[in-house]
């Protein structure tokens, strides 16, 4: 997405997992140019088999386009994360 300076953003995505060994979230890079100085991420942490709302909140003080991922792993290699509902916000 593109974002203006020295706003806040927020970002949200809802993120369901199949077992609490499985993590899935939202990631925005470091990128210095905008002032991003270090990675911005947040990941589930609630019950296994149910939506969960995961959100970040970060202030670019730059304008420019941020790129904005989807992240998944697990502690055992089983089980699937899926997305749904990404919102992005900026003051």
């Amino acid at each position: 997405f593109r974002s203006n300076a020295n706003a806040q953003v927020t970002i949200t995505i809802k993120a369901y997992r199949s077992s609490t060994s499985m993590y899935g979230g939202i990631k925005v890079p470091a990128y210095i140019p905008l002032g991003i100085s270090s990675v911005v991420s947040a990941v589930t942490s609630g019950s296994a088999t149910t939506w969960e709302t995961v959100t970040i909140n970060f202030t670019p003080t730059a304008a420019g386009a941020i790129p904005v991922m989807g992240i998944a792993y697990s502690d055992n290699a089983t089980g699937q994360v899926y997305f749904d509902d990404v919102t992005i916000a900026q003051a």
